[in-house]
């Protein structure tokens, strides 16, 4: 891709998620905080008039930075410097706002009391009564289907060993990531605004995170089959860890020209786009962005 089309690409993907995305995620978390206890944060007006709002500042800074680095990164014309700025920066960003958020909200949680109310779920929880298992069921067999794909390679003495071990760990640390994404969702203690809010709530970062694995296990999915046969599509490492396994150095160069190697940064960076304005527009945020927490709220079963 030229590399003025790349640097509008990652412009997009890095506005969707600090001026678009972001921003909804901050003040979600915001009115998360105040669900610790309505019934205590509706009656402390003064509480409620100094913390209802959060400063945004701090995310837009950083889609700023990260912007304005891009645009140095595209008139030095180095697609590394490109590279720098939309993934190991955005990570680095994404990181530093959430410990700079999450210490806000912590502290702000501390202030409010403990809601003495407390009740058990009427139905337990468990993934399949939150999530259809349609959602789960393609995810698990994408998944293990790479694994047979790289089975089947390995058997027929397609594929070398030193790539399979590179495949497979990743499919190992993808599959980890998911079953602790799914559980800690299923178990987290409940926002306390509504029983309604709290199951859109649970629906929705499920939702979230079999998205990402679809993305997790599609890779997984064409690096197996891009490591098949005498001419494969991935002729050398497709990743620093395979790149680990096989004893090799790990080709930059390759990684920023050859576009068997670029469709992985690129559908990354469309997927990343797309879960910003989902982010964005989901039911779940307009609902919890919507309570006004000045009224005394309706007992919750949780």
């Amino acid at each position: 891709m030229n590399l003025y089309a790349e640097t509008l690409l990652y412009g997009a993907q890095i506005a969707s998620m600090f001026f678009l995305g972001g921003p909804v995620m901050v003040r979600a978390e915001r009115q998360k905080s105040l669900s610790r206890n309505p019934g205590w944060v509706s009656s402390q007006s003064e509480f409620l008039r100094a913390n209802r709002k959060v400063s945004l500042a701090p995310v837009l800074a950083a889609g700023i930075l990260l912007e304005a680095l891009l645009a140095v990164g595209a008139s030095m014309a180095s697609p590394a410097a490109l590279f720098a700025v939309h993934i190991p920066g955005c990570l680095l960003a994404i990181i530093a706002l959430i410990l700079y958020y999450g210490k806000q909200e912590a502290r702000l949680r501390e202030l409010i009391p403990k809601d003495t109310v407390q009740r058990a779920p009427l139905v337990p929880r468990s993934l399949f009564r939150l999530l259809s298992p349609w959602a789960v069921i393609p995810l698990i067999t994408l998944l293990a289907a790479s694994l047979c794909i790289n089975g089947y390679g390995y058997f027929q003495g397609i594929i070398p060993v030193e790539r399979l071990l590179g495949n497979v760990a990743l499919i190992g640390i993808f599959s980890a990531l998911l079953v602790s994404g799914f559980l800690n969702t299923i178990k987290r203690r409940p926002y306390r605004v509504s029983a309604e809010t709290d199951g859109l709530a649970r629906r929705f970062e499920l939702q979230l995170i079999a998205a990402v694995g679809y993305l997790l296990a599609g890779l997984a999915v064409y690096h197996a089959m891009g490591s098949i046969g005498p001419d494969p599509v991935f002729p050398h490492p497709p990743t620093l860890l395979h790149a680990w396994f096989e004893g090799t150095v790990f080709s930059w160069e390759r990684f920023f020209l050859d576009p068997r190697y670029r469709i992985v940064d690129y559908t990354a960076t469309l997927f990343l786009m797309m879960l910003s304005v989902w982010v964005a527009a989901n039911r779940f945020h307009r609902k919890i962005l919507a309570v006004d927490f000045g009224r005394p709220p309706s007992p919750m079963e949780v």
